[in-house]
């Protein structure tokens, strides 16, 4: 037989040219149906996602941290070079020396089309959608009211009630808070203060904690706190230089808005925290307590070692005379190595959403969202936030003002011990979102004919009240100080009201693009004239 050559087929220019456009059309589908990537602009999502911003590091603490540009141009525009900043680092609460930061662009999100009924949006979904009042930009917050609700925010917190005819009002039946998934409450805690940070020699850093008997060390100059003496003891937090309030660095400004100094009285008291630490002891047995004092009630989470057990609590009780019976919301038995001598148990009190959580090693042991949780009407939540019967007041002078932060009652924060000597690991204190009930400013908000200062925020006062009918969802950003979103939105652009009927506040189901769920290009930085891409900082959103 002949030996013959197989010649691989010509491929015409038709071929070509076909195969290229059918590429095109199936990106181009995809991308207008299924996936699609957005950039982030502004840091209304802070620090959750960030718009413009720059990477501050600490020289003191190794602590770093996102931070908005303090110097814009006058279309409002981030200068590339941030000149002469000198922010505060958030871990020791010492203000760093005068340095320049470059502006890093924002984060790059993918983000997963509504595609009904296969995929539909859900409560605490990170949005894009088209703003109603009429500029044609994308936006991007939290999805926190659904179709068929009336949504209040109150003391930080949302709460609906199911849609009646007629708006309802705070003190009807009826009201539920609405509590985050795990994994959502987890990647929205704001950090307070991480004693990983603690610097080693520093003359004016003060540590948070104090200890309420002899026999502590460590608390201002290491990472780790131990206490060698003997009997009950204590650890306080002094709610003062890092108050347990909605400051977040990431809004720091030179002067105005929000600064540093808790003084000016511009953040408001935040009581869903939560605490965690590893915890060392010399020998059994062992038992501590997270304990706090918020809202006019006393909540703890324990764990009481009696021999080779070990049991989990969480309780409440009110705190007028801290003589009470606690309620038992919770009671498990803890894995018998919990507090073991020798060992590292790591702990985690959580305190958000009306519900106690504790964890052992990272997994849920007593509590949570059903087992935990406590319900308070808003009635009760707000008498309990602020020591007065606020909807009685509200009902005499309907311009009672709830965006007084003086009203909230401040938390208090301790953590009780008692057996042997022992270690502390990693102390860590986190904060909730806190969604605030901002007024409209004294010039309206594109749109808006009312330009009222005293007028409330939608859904922050029970005189402004948030009603979804069908296809309306109600959206706020993380970054509550910094956020334009639906409590502060005027009446919908002409077009929209027109074409959907939507209100003021409202987003309608046809200007809802789909949920971010991954960040691809986090803010990337410019080395020797090239572009670094951090993929460190690549993650899922939730």
């Amino acid at each position: 037989m002949p030996e013959t050559s197989a010649e691989p087929p010509k491929t015409s220019i038709k071929e070509t040219l076909t195969s290229i456009t059918i590429a095109l059309i199936v990106a181009l589908v995809f991308r207008g149906f299924v996936v699609e990537g957005f950039q982030i602009p502004t840091g209304s999502m802070g620090p959750t996602l960030l718009g413009a911003h720059v990477r501050v590091r600490s020289d003191i603490s190794g602590y770093e941290w996102p931070l908005e540009p303090w110097h814009i141009t006058r279309n409002r525009t981030p200068l590339p070079l941030q000149q002469g900043l000198t922010p505060t680092d958030p871990m020791t609460a010492i203000q760093l020396p005068a340095r320049d930061y470059r502006t890093l662009a924002g984060d790059r999100v993918f983000v997963l089309k509504y595609l009904e009924p296969l995929h539909g949006p859900q409560r605490w979904d990170v949005t894009v959608f088209k703003v109603p009042t009429g500029s044609q930009e994308n936006y991007i917050k939290r999805m926190i009211g659904l179709p068929g609700e009336q949504v209040a925010l109150v003391d930080g917190d949302v709460f609906t009630h199911p849609l009646q005819a007629d708006p309802v009002g705070w003190d009807a039946d009826g009201w539920n808070i609405q509590r985050k998934p795990r994994r959502v409450q987890e990647s929205v805690w704001q950090p307070v203060f991480d004693s990983t940070y603690t610097p080693k020699d520093s003359a004016t850093f003060r540590s948070p904690f104090r200890g309420s008997t002899p026999g502590w060390s460590g608390l201002n100059s290491d990472t780790t706190y131990r206490f060698d003496g003997t009997g009950p003891t204590r650890l306080d937090w002094l709610n003062t230089t890092f108050r347990l309030d909605d400051y977040l660095s990431f809004n720091e400004m030179p002067a105005g808005g929000q600064m540093w100094d808790r003084e000016d009285s511009r953040s408001y008291p935040v009581s869903d925290v939560a605490v965690a630490f590893g915890f060392e002891p010399v020998s059994d047995p062992s038992s501590l307590a997270v304990h706090l004092t918020a809202r006019g009630y006393e909540f703890r989470g324990m764990l009481v070692r009696d021999g080779g057990s070990v049991t989990a609590m969480v309780q409440m009780r009110p705190a007028s005379d801290g003589q009470g019976t606690w309620s038992t919301l919770a009671q498990s038995r803890a894995p018998s190595s919990t507090l073991a001598a020798g060992r590292i148990t790591n702990v985690a009190f959580w305190h958000v959403d009306q519900a106690l959580w504790l964890f052992v090693d990272d997994k849920l042991i007593c509590g949570g969202p059903e087992d935990g949780a406590y319900d308070w009407s808003i009635a009760q939540r707000l008498t309990n936030a602020t020591g007065q019967d606020v909807l009685s007041k509200i009902a005499s002078d309907p311009r009672f003002p709830l965006n007084n932060v003086m009203l909230y009652r401040e938390p208090s924060l301790s953590i009780d011990f008692a057996g042997s000597p022992f270690a502390l690991h990693r102390v860590r204190i986190w904060r909730d979102l806190f969604y605030r009930p901002e007024n409209f400013g004294r010039t309206a908000w594109p749109g808006d004919p009312i330009t009222s200062s005293g007028k409330p925020g939608l859904a922050t006062h029970p005189d402004a009240p948030m009603l979804l009918h069908a296809d309306e969802f109600f959206l706020c950003g993380d970054n509550s100080a910094r956020s334009l979103d639906g409590r502060l939105w005027g009446s919908p652009h002409p077009l929209v009201a027109a074409k959907v009927g939507t209100g003021p506040g409202k987003v309608h189901r046809s200007l809802l693009i789909g949920r971010a769920f991954y960040v691809y290009l986090p803010s990337p930085q410019r080395r020797f004239g090239l572009p670094i891409l951090d993929f460190g900082r690549m993650r899922w959103i939730w």
